[in-house]
């Protein structure tokens, strides 16, 4: 820790400098006349400021990460949809060129490695395009019912839960507050949340859902034998 206490003004700095960029309200680089840079993305390594219509055309297939946008004196913490976005499936992040234009999204509750996002989404109206839970788990989410389903888990997160669960038996009750501190660390009460998905988050994390194995000893063993025997 000495070595680091020689720089912990520059290291203070740098990290308070993180909460502002001196590009906000200039010119965005797309050249649209009258957007401003005014959204950023930290989930996106090394993004740089942008208007708000750049920043739904850059995450049309991000649309989990968190929008930072500038409200006159600080960045706020927002998801895609308070810009206007709805996700679309079925047509890698494109609109479906099958369902009207004036089709209301619906209103989606998405629990993601990064927080609980309240979303919207529209869904795939193509002939053989499925039902509702099928359009959800092709596009890797994990609906919470069966029953027209407006909540779903990403097959990330109920991966990561898993492992947490092996390696630290992690309850889902933990793994979920932490999730909410993701959204919000300041007005956690206000993420929506309840004891049901503490419980669908348990039974969906189960490997049989989600494709994910874990190689128990005696697998490990069979791999090592099948090496061994190839080698």
């Amino acid at each position: 820790m000495d070595q680091f206490g020689a720089h912990f003004d520059q290291i203070q700095n740098a990290i308070l400098a993180i909460e502002y960029d001196n590009t906000v309200g200039s010119a965005c680089s797309c050249g649209v006349v009258g957007q401003t840079r005014t959204c950023r993305c930290l989930d996106c390594f090394q993004s740089s400021v942008m208007c708000e219509r750049c920043f739904v055309l850059r995450h049309q297939t991000l649309p989990f990460h968190w929008v930072e946008q500038w409200n006159g004196d600080f960045f706020v913490r927002r998801d895609i949809s308070a810009l206007g976005h709805a996700i679309a499936l079925g047509h890698h992040g494109e609109l479906c060129h099958n369902i009207s234009k004036t089709t209301s999204p619906l209103e989606f509750l998405i629990i993601h490695t990064n927080g609980i996002h309240k979303t919207k989404m529209l869904f795939c109206g193509c002939i053989g395009c499925g039902n509702r839970i099928q359009q959800l788990l092709k596009a890797q989410l994990f609906p919470a019912t069966t029953e027209q389903p407006t909540t779903a888990f990403t097959f990330s997160v109920l991966r990561e839960f898993h492992l947490h669960t092996l390696e630290s038996a992690m309850p889902a009750y933990d793994y979920m507050g932490a999730l909410r501190r993701l959204t919000d660390n300041t007005f956690t009460a206000d993420v929506p949340v309840s004891s049901r998905l503490f419980r669908l988050m348990t039974i969906t994390s189960n490997t049989h859902f989600i494709g994910f194995t874990i190689p128990t000893p005696s697998r490990c063993s069979n791999l090592e034998s099948s090496h061994d025997a190839k080698a």
